[in-house]
């Protein structure tokens, strides 16, 4: 066929189908892309807990509650503190704000203690011995009667005649904070703090949030002599927007201007050029599509994965174009070189659609949205080559090959230098084999991201003021109704208790609040007691009505100020209800796990369930990776012959082991990320092994080809080893050794060029 053949009608038809349906994707992608499909909060990367479905519920509907709460504290004095109170309650991300307390609201705080007193001293051991013990007790009310620094005024023997707010004092708060002139306080490395709660609105936009962030850090950078600390998740979030978005406008924008020159360069045509951008745009919209399709979403971070990885769609684009600019037929037709290389492009799409479809295995939300896009994006643009580019490539220039001395010689070692090549891989291989015996692995979630600065510092401020850990680790308890259900937590109480003894955890928060049977008792003991301690404090001069004590429920607890947060961890769920207990410094994650299942409760150890998770599939994503290589190597052997395609397949192998032991100089951890880079590097070192055994009659434009499409894939994809966030960089050092070293033995074929 020359150049001078008529086009096929059948070819025709199915380009402006083809066209036809990349119009309807744009259409699609400009009515469902907008700012609210583009997700930032980190969480959403992390995979669902592998835990039954009732505690994924309880911890999804309680998280969310936990989530719109934000702690800030302050080294400043009452003024200043003040403002900074003014200034959050005007954001309009803002629900409620407790800061400053006013001696009004403190004295509603005592009443409600006093309302709530048997519930809160239900549980405590010693205030029932006293209760046991009459004579005893009569004795500590007239200690505290007569105490020199704090004896009982009448007011407060008239209206707690039992001194029961007194004993929860004694006892202790169960808060690490301490009322102090109007505010509620702690101290940290030698210095006072004051503390501001604030509850956000119901689904706060990510803007109204950043409006309250970049308050705070604005008072923060106008007051440099005062100190501030917050901690929420959303804070979390609002660092990945940012810089997903500089990964985005940096890295998005450098591998834009990288790719532009080095195809021009490679190609020299404005045609040509254009033509790579219509493949990367075709698979950019399908990918797109896919994902917002089946997704609804798309993470930002995965977002810069995704346009990165785009860039791979020029492979094909290249080694078609790289065919019909050095052509040695002058009059060969663009329909002539597609038939000529269909066999090698579908081969290689093929493998490398596999490859990547092994990512939808991913626990990941966000990599098997990387996954799809890849499917999609990947396969839009081979169809784009397939069926438009015979109708423009005609125009494109034949040239000589840029660089032809360094592609020959480079060429020329392979075909007359054999034995060297031979002997250099084989000193290479030795070389990777040491490597892989010094390989970390590492499945822990500090591997996948690392918080700024400080976030950290303030997340340690507060935790060492509060005395409490931000891990999400939890007992999840269920009952019928609230009354049995904190019943059945006052049963548990010398269980947990027991945990704590044996070293199992640090401890627990279990609410202070007791169920209604401890309650009672108390109650009786209380009712009984309660002539005598009339006569005692009538007998010392002071005027006492009945005593006026309550069983109470939890709903009078969590509408109190101190009862408040019980609210975020206890309400209905699933026609029951449900309370969820924080734990601290977890150290036998298992052996809790299993108490807590003989005991039809709840364990919800998030890291070490997503780790566990991570090394699970890592180890079945390395098998299947193992798998794919062998039938890939069945392949080769099939359409190569045993010499050349074992060739191939050592190409590939070592590309492989070669991307996992650059982990061992760069210092670095190989994770479950590493796997997902593994499985790319799969892909394309396929690409190249097929692209050169294919055409090792004329190796030297393939060469070419491959040059190009390894620069491409290193200024698209290597690039994001220069990410800061630790996961993409990891993705892209690994990703980088491995297709360099592809590229490098894909001609390990010629050395067997008459196979």
């Amino acid at each position: 066929m020359t150049t001078s053949s008529p086009r096929p009608l059948k070819a025709l038809s199915l380009a402006l189908l083809w066209g036809a349906v990349l119009g309807l994707l744009c259409v699609f992608l400009g009515v469902r892309f907008t700012s609210q499909t583009i997700e930032t909060d980190v969480l959403k990367l992390l995979p669902a807990t592998p835990t039954a479905p009732v505690w994924q519920r309880a911890e999804s509907t309680f998280l969310k509650r936990l989530d719109r709460q934000v702690l800030v504290a302050t080294t400043a004095d009452t003024a200043h503190a003040r403002l900074l109170e003014a200034l959050i309650r005007r954001e309009p991300a803002v629900e409620w704000v407790a800061g400053e307390v006013t001696p009004a609201t403190q004295n509603y705080w005592g009443y409600r203690l006093r309302e709530n007193a048997l519930a809160l001293l239900a549980l405590d051991e010693k205030t029932n011995q006293l209760l046991d013990n009459p004579a005893r007790y009569e004795r500590w009310l007239k200690a505290q009667a007569y105490s020199p620094l704090s004896g009982a005024s009448a007011r407060e023997v008239a209206n707690d005649p039992f001194l029961m707010v007194r004993r929860l004092w004694m006892k202790g708060a169960p808060s690490a904070l301490t009322l102090k002139d109007g505010w509620l306080t702690g101290d940290f490395e030698g210095k006072t703090w004051r503390f501001i709660e604030v509850t956000l609105k119901p689904n706060t936009s990510d803007e109204a949030f950043e409006s309250l962030a970049n308050t705070i850090e604005q008072y923060d950078s106008d007051h440099p002599q005062i100190e501030i600390a917050r901690q929420g998740s959303r804070f979390y979030s609002i660092w990945a927007q940012r810089q997903a978005q500089r990964d985005m406008t940096v890295l998005g924008g450098a591998s834009l201007v990288l790719l532009t020159l080095l195809l021009w360069a490679a190609f020299r045509s404005w045609r040509a050029l254009g033509l790579c951008f219509i493949a990367v745009g075709a698979g950019a919209v399908a990918g797109l599509s896919a994902v917002v399709a089946f997704f609804g979403t798309l993470h930002a971070v995965t977002l810069v994965m995704c346009l990165s990885l785009i860039g791979l769609a020029t492979d094909y684009t290249t080694y078609y174009l790289a065919a019909r600019q050095h052509r040695t037929d002058p009059k060969e037709s663009a329909w002539r070189t597609l038939a000529r290389l269909r066999p090698s492009l579908f081969h290689a799409f093929l493998s490398t659609l596999v490859a990547y479809a092994l990512l939808l295995w991913a626990p990941f939300p966000g990599l098997r949205q990387l996954a799809l896009f890849a499917v999609a994006g990947l396969s839009a643009a081979w169809m784009t080559v397939m069926v438009l580019f015979p109708f423009f490539v005609e125009g494109v220039p034949a040239r000589s090959l840029p660089a032809s001395r360094f592609w020959t010689g480079l060429v020329g070692l392979w075909t007359q230098k054999r034995q060297w090549m031979a002997g250099a891989v084989a000193l290479f291989s030795v070389v990777v084999a040491i490597a892989l015996t010094h390989v970390r692995v590492d499945d822990g979630l500090g591997t996948l991201s690392q918080a700024p600065a400080d976030l950290a510092r303030d997340e340690a401020v507060i935790k060492g003021l509060l005395k409490e850990d931000f891990s999400q680790t939890w007992l999840v308890v269920k009952a019928p109704t609230p009354t049995a259900l904190f019943n059945r937590v006052d049963a548990l109480r010398p269980e947990l208790d027991q945990l704590v003894k044996d070293g199992a955890l640090q401890g627990w928060r279990v609410p202070p609040f007791a169920g209604e049977l401890a309650q009672k008792k108390l109650f009786e003991k209380v009712e009984a007691l309660s002539p005598e301690v009339k006569r005692l404090w009538t007998g010392l001069g002071f005027s006492v009505e009945n005593p006026r004590y309550f069983v109470t429920d939890v709903y009078h607890w969590v509408l109190t100020p101190q009862g408040r947060l019980l609210s975020l961890t206890f309400g209905a769920l699933d026609r029951e209800w449900a309370l969820m207990i924080p734990a601290r410094g977890v150290n036998d994650s298992a052996r809790i796990g299993a108490w807590a299942k003989e005991k039809g409760l709840g364990w919800v150890h998030r890291r070490a369930l997503l780790e566990a998770s991570f090394a699970t599939t890592r180890t079945l994503l390395t098998t299947l990776i193992a798998v794919a290589w062998g039938a890939i190597a069945l392949g080769f052997l099939w359409r190569f012959g045993l010499k050349r395609g074992a060739m191939a397949a050592l190409s590939v192998l070592l590309a492989l082991l070669s991307a996992v032991a650059v982990s061992v100089p760069l210092g670095i951890s190989l994770n479950l990320f590493s796997l997902f880079a593994l499985i790319l590097v799969l892909g394309i070192s396929v690409d190249y092994a097929v692209f050169f055994s294919s055409m090792i009659k004329s190796p030297t434009p393939v060469l070419f080809a491959m040059g190009v499409a390894l620069a491409t894939t290193l200024v698209s994809l290597g690039i994001l080893l220069l990410s800061q966030t630790p996961a993409v960089a990891n993705f892209g050092w690994v990703l980088t050794a491995g297709v360099v070293v592809a590229f490098f033995t894909a001609p390990l074929s010629l050395l067997f060029p008459h196979d």
